[in-house]
């Protein structure tokens, strides 16, 4: 908060900063690090912050903790006048579907199944809006005015549950291609299971399919419960809920996305990829070992051109798939195969894509995989040098010029240490 201090005098005295969804960070020491900040001191500079969470528990324990006296600046959504919140609600949806023609019974049915959940509403208006421009907007209206759920409140038995089984049941219709349909499953189980968000060309790579537009095609009739960002193409599911109906067998029955099997499919996709990258030596062409990365001039220009998104997403998370993932003997297969032929440029990739900070984790994570499953004992050797020549590149100064790699680590790394996987490495 320094550098805000330093410069409030010069701040807007009605500057308010916006921090929605803070549930939704994954990482909890990072949420208790920003509510720190937040409720220790601020209030001397000339800013208010405008938090919104769902009530998680340590979320709610620390702010009840920090706001004594302060209750007035809290707004519990479900203490609202329900009058009120659902005034809100119609008028939110009337704007949303202002170009579409609805009549006062299907304005009225429609908004009575929303309830008081602003996630019921915003979904319902995409799929409207959806069927709309997919001319199946009478079969739309039937389906949701159809529905028995009418929620009232958040803690009613999942409302939000039976409009995802209505939009899942739509999109999976049992009158459509069964190939179609497993293929728009691998894509949905894909996203929802991804390490970050991934665009429309990683997934079909990912998937096996033919294209990002394949991808966005098969990926229409689910456009009310996932973005895909025009700009970026990027993929993502549009609220939190989603992810945990699906993961959720109880709720999302015959949709259920089955993590540990996905990751499985998914860490075998990234190894695949990584194997099938076309160089093995000097990806980017580097010009001299001489130069450290940083002196490249068109450096950038390299990167992007020799690696592909696809594979850069591959090197970065393969292992955490690996982690999440069930025991297969395929996959052991697989990752053998990684670190008896792939293992150096792997750290070619990762270095020129400034990722070696994550170099060794990934490769202990590795490492504590074959532990857990039982790897054979000569991978599991395989595995911890490669975990010490990784970690020892990563954390010594020449890891800032990545031909080093090959100039300076190879040459000089004992041969007792069970170097023939990195050994055979360098020659693939």
């Amino acid at each position: 908060m320094q550098p805000l201090t330093k410069a409030q005098d010069s701040l807007p005295t009605d500057f308010i900063v916006v921090i929605d969804a803070l549930d939704e960070c994954d990482n909890r020491d990072t949420v208790a690090q920003i509510l720190d900040v937040l409720l220790s001191g601020t209030s001397s500079l000339p800013i208010r912050y405008l938090l919104s969470s769902r009530p998680e528990k340590e979320i709610a324990d620390r702010l009840a903790g920090r706001l004594a006296g302060q209750d007035e600046a809290r707004l519990v959504l479900h203490n609202l006048n329900p009058v009120d919140v659902r005034s809100d609600i119609e008028a939110y949806m009337r704007a949303e579907l202002t170009d579409i023609s609805l009549t006062d019974g299907q304005w009225q049915s429609i908004i009575d199944r929303c309830g008081s959940l602003f996630i019921y509403a915003s979904t319902t208006c995409r799929y409207i809006k959806q069927a709309h421009e997919m001319e199946t907007l009478e079969i739309a209206l039937s389906v949701i005015m159809s529905s028995s759920s009418i929620p009232m409140d958040e803690g009613d038995d999942n409302p939000i549950d039976h409009l995802y089984m209505t939009i899942l049941r739509m999109a999976f219709k049992p009158g459509a291609n069964q190939g179609s349909k497993k293929k728009i499953k691998d894509i949905l189980d894909t996203v929802i299971c991804a390490m970050e968000p991934m665009t429309l060309s990683i997934l079909a790579s990912v998937v096996g399919l033919k294209s990002g537009k394949q991808v966005d095609k098969l990926l229409m009739p689910l456009r009310s419960v996932v973005n895909v960002a025009k700009e970026t193409g990027l993929v993502t599911t549009l609220h939190a809920s989603f992810p945990d109906f699906m993961l959720s067998p109880n709720r999302s029955g015959d949709f259920y996305c089955q993590p540990q099997r996905r990751h499985a499919i998914m860490a075998g996709a990234c190894l695949g990829l990584i194997d099938g990258a076309q160089s093995s030596f000097n990806i980017c062409a580097l010009p001299s070992s001489y130069l450290l990365d940083s002196e490249v001039e068109d450096l950038d220009m390299r990167v992007s051109k020799s690696i592909p998104e696809d594979l850069i997403y591959a090197c970065r998370h393969w292992s955490a798939h690996l982690d999440h993932s069930e025991h297969q003997i395929e996959l052991a297969k697989l990752v053998g195969r990684f670190f008896s032929s792939r293992l150096l440029l792997w750290m070619e990739i990762t270095n020129l894509t400034k990722h070696m900070r994550h170099g060794t984790s990934i490769i202990q994570t590795a490492e504590n995989w074959c532990g857990e499953s039982n790897a054979p004992e000569e991978l599991t050797r395989l595995v911890r040098d490669a975990s010490q020549f990784v970690s020892v590149y990563a954390n010594h100064p020449v890891s800032q010029s990545t031909p080093h790699i090959y100039v300076s680590m190879l040459p000089f790394w004992p041969r007792q240490q069970g170097q023939r996987s990195i050994d055979d490495s360098s020659r693939s």
